[in-house]
């Protein structure tokens, strides 16, 4: 049987008694409806050439008619006409659709009752099968009630969805041509992909309606992997409440639409090119970073899972002055991968957890403080502005730090008197305490494991001094003009100045086993109030200059490795910190060991000895650097003396107990 009209919409309402059998096929500007509860359309073909098929009130919706589409640009459509709130209001297409193609339009419309309030009860249609229909797919709503929709639902169980009823139950059949476009007419229409599998998404979705990707009430879908590999310029939200989806196959397609995302789930960024994200990302869910492009998010992101970014870079911000994510969200950078903070503006309260061992880079002009508890361990790539630690607990991870030459690392209160532990340091930026705070002193500590250079500067902020400690067991030097005035302490591996490296602490305590090395600096010479001391080696040629001081120790040495300690003209005992005679027992010390010039100091010699209190004297001793301590002439007299005295009562005794 075939139905045409020639203008105009006729509509055939038909209710035959028994199903009927042969080939129906419905023309242009037709509607055939069902108006009883009787006998339907049997298990035949239905061919759509512009016509529409609709369901009546309340009739059964499990339909396992295959429909095909005559090619052409004509419209047919699938029409449900449910109007009640009772519990059958979907219809399960449980055949194929076919056919269409170029021009082709194929229409999904609800005329009746759909609550558009999270389909808390279903009323639209689902797809069962593999649908091989080419051309544009359209989901309308035919009222124009804002409380009502429509929707298409990819996937269902059909063991237990053939009627449409069972809206919670999710499967792993249905799905469309990659070739069909789909496009969502009103903003209350809904595509909803609702199977247990992984499968991708290939279709191009446009229009005012949204994306649902499971419910929150459905289980079932909790495996659902759906990956969407077509740019689409939906403008609706997108709503992700069960399983993961994925935006792109790890290549160059697959985009969101342009609304707000809802994620109560998982969403997976997986372009392999670099794009931006400007939809704004709430919920409950996850986000993960992977494949090699960059994403960057330009929105006021709210969602509370965590971040992970497990292949190429998340940026935050495109130059501009958006693009966060909330505090609450904890984030992990693998091996490889980089969080990108790509703002022009600041942020002194970045409260995020940071996890992982892969980069940081900060550009942009901008300033942010990491107020977070930083289990980091990767590296910190400052390129421009600045990163501040205000936070005891903002480098708990030891992670590295380059610095290129606009970039900045700031100690904040939270090190006021304590300790920043760092790995390698590296670049040409700076190192200062201008972050907070005031009269204290912070001290940064490099753990260097891998020989480098920093040729930048570290610098004191004010009344808040920076203090240095060198560990690691391997090289770190410092090629720029270093004016920090805390201490400087060597207690592992080498700390070298390069040929343009200056130095002004006025303290450096080189630990046992730890180098000092100024072999690149022509004639080092100490600067008045500086100190040196420790027991660990010297490398290259190293002058006290007049008002240096050399500390004193009864148990280290320094050793002179390659080169030759000398000391300006008059460089005495009284100018050796921490000598004294009331505490120092006689004997020699050795203060530097290895080739020592003593050309032109004071004290050198025993004639030249002098009082270092306590009774005692002390002087240079030629060799390395010795100082040898002795008692003072008048102490050696009545040393004497009483020996004498001792010896003669001793005599007495004796001559007392023999007489008696």
């Amino acid at each position: 049987m075939t139905a045409s009209s020639g203008s105009g919409l006729a509509v055939v309402s038909w209710a035959p008694s028994t199903a009927y059998a042969g080939q129906l096929t419905i023309g242009e500007n037709v509607e055939v409806s069902r108006s009883t509860s009787g006998a339907w359309l049997g298990t035949q073909t239905v061919k759509l050439d512009g016509g529409l098929v609709a369901l009546a009130p309340n009739a059964s919706v499990g339909w396992s008619n295959a429909f095909e589409i005559e090619p052409g640009t004509t419209t047919s459509a699938i029409v449900n006409n449910a109007t009640s709130s009772g519990a059958v209001r979907s219809i399960a297409l449980n055949g194929v659709i076919s056919g269409g193609g170029t021009g082709s339009i194929l229409t999904f419309r609800n005329t009746g009752y759909m609550p558009f309030n999270g389909l808390t009860q279903s009323k639209g249609f689902i797809i069962t099968l593999d649908s091989t229909f080419q051309g544009t797919i359209r989901v309308e709503d035919a009222t124009s009630n804002a409380t009502l929709g429509s929707f298409l639902r990819i996937g269902a169980d059909r063991n237990n969805d053939n009627d449409g009823r069972n809206y919670s139950s999710g499967g792993n059949n249905g799905s469309l041509n990659a070739n069909a476009a789909i496009d969502l007419v009103d903003t209350r229409s809904v595509l909803l992909l609702m199977r247990n599998d992984a499968y991708t998404f290939a279709n191009t979705i446009s229009g005012l309606g949204e994306l649902w990707v499971g419910t929150s009430s459905n289980t079932s879908t909790n495996g659902q992997v759906v990956t969407l590999s077509g740019n689409n310029s939906y403008s609706g939200s997108t709503l992700i409440s069960a399983g993961t989806l994925r935006v792109g196959d790890n290549g160059t397609t697959g985009t969101l639409g342009g609304g707000n995302v809802v994620n109560n789930a998982s969403v997976v960024l997986n372009r392999s090119d670099d794009i931006a994200v400007a939809n704004v990302i709430s919920g409950t869910g996850t986000l993960t970073k992977a494949a090699a492009g960059t994403v960057s998010l330009t929105g006021t992101n709210t969602y509370a899972g965590a971040t992970t970014i497990s292949v190429g870079t998340l940026a935050l911000g495109n130059g501009g002055t958006t693009g966060s994510l909330n505090d609450v969200s904890a984030i992990d950078i693998a091996a490889g991968a980089t969080l990108h903070w790509n703002r022009s503006n600041s942020d002194l309260g970045f409260g995020n957890a940071i996890s992982g061992s892969g980069t940081f880079l900060k550009s942009g002009g901008g300033e942010i403080g990491l107020t977070g508890t930083t289990t980091f361990s990767g590296l910190f790539d400052i390129q421009a502005g600045k990163i501040g630690l205000p936070s005891g607990t903002s480098v708990d991870g030891a992670p590295s730090v380059n610095l290129a030459a606009g970039g900045t690392l700031s100690l904040g209160t939270g090190f006021s008197g304590g300790t920043a532990t760092i790995g390698n340091l590296s670049g040409s930026g700076t190192v200062d305490t201008a972050f907070g705070g005031s009269n204290d002193t912070r001290t940064l500590s490099v753990s260097q494991t891998s020989d480098d250079t920093f040729s930048g500067t570290l610098a004191d902020a004010s009344s808040r001094l920076l203090a240095l400690t060198k560990t690691g067991s391997a090289k770190l030097t410092l090629d720029g003009t270093n004016t920090y005035t805390g201490a400087t302490t060597i207690t592992a591996g080498t700390l070298a100045l390069g040929s343009s490296g200056s130095l002004a602490s006025p303290l450096i305590d080189i630990a046992s086993g730890a180098t000092f090395d100024v072999s690149a600096v022509p004639g080092f010479t100490l600067a008045s109030g500086q100190r040196l001391g420790g027991a660990g080696s010297i490398l290259g040629d190293l002058e006290f200059g007049s008002g240096s001081t050399l500390a004193f120790s009864t148990t280290d040495t320094l050793g002179v490795s390659s080169g030759t300690i000398s000391f300006a003209a008059g460089f005495g005992l009284d100018d050796l910190f921490g000598l004294d005679g009331t505490l120092v027992s006689e004997g020699t010390y050795t203060l530097i060991s290895g080739s020592v010039d003593l050309t032109g100091m004071d004290n050198v010699g025993f004639a030249n000895r002098a009082s270092i209190g306590g009774g005692k004297e002390a002087y240079f001793a030629s060799g390395s650097l010795n100082v040898v301590v002795v008692p003072e002439p008048g102490m050696l007299g009545l040393a004497g003396c009483g020996l004498v005295a001792a010896a003669l009562a001793a005599y007495h005794r004796a001559r007392r107990r023999k007489a008696a």
